[in-house]
């Protein structure tokens, strides 16, 4: 599976620099007419990515490593609502029998997935956290995101903080 840079958009206006460390390397860049802001364009093994990545931090430049499959989501953002508003409502049966929820909102977008959130008042004025019922919904497949596949791509994004002293599972 091939892996991709994703940088912070601080690091954006960097190009020069990463089109030098990429051609030390001699990784070449996508040869996509236009990518989704952020990427980098490349399409490389995890080993590499990390190398790459722990290179332009070195620099200064902060990036994440990415599945490269993302620069091309497949699920349109209604589609994401529906799978959401589906999730949600199981989610609000299953532990949240009685209480009252708000509409669903979009509340964060990153390049892998999307973010959705209901609130409840009374969650709130209990002092749950986060008062309400999250949802995330993977851009390319559409599945719904649960907490051990983010902490997976959370440690495959800084992957190349940790090595070599180890691979991500």
């Amino acid at each position: 599976m091939p892996f991709d840079l994703f940088l912070d958009k601080m690091a954006e206006d960097r190009l020069p620099l990463i089109d030098a460390t990429l051609a030390a390397r001699r990784i070449p860049r996508g040869s996509e007419p236009i990518l989704p802001p952020g990427f980098v364009g490349i399409s490389v093994e995890l080993e590499v990515a990390a190398a790459v990545a722990r290179d332009l931090a070195a620099s200064g430049v902060a990036c994440r490593i990415m599945e490269a499959k993302y620069r091309e989501p497949q699920l349109p953002l209604s589609l994401a609502q529906e799978v959401a508003a589906r999730e949600i409502a199981r989610l609000r049966r299953q532990a949240h029998r009685g209480e009252v929820f708000g509409r669903i909102e979009l509340i964060r977008e990153t390049p892998m997935w999307w973010t959705f959130f209901s609130a409840s008042e009374s969650l709130i004025e209990k002092g749950r956290v986060p008062g309400g019922v999250l949802c995330a919904i993977d851009k390319f497949d559409g599945r719904v995101v649960d907490a051990a596949a983010q902490a997976r791509a959370h440690e495959l994004m800084h992957a190349w903080q940790g090595w070599p002293a180890g691979r991500p599972t």
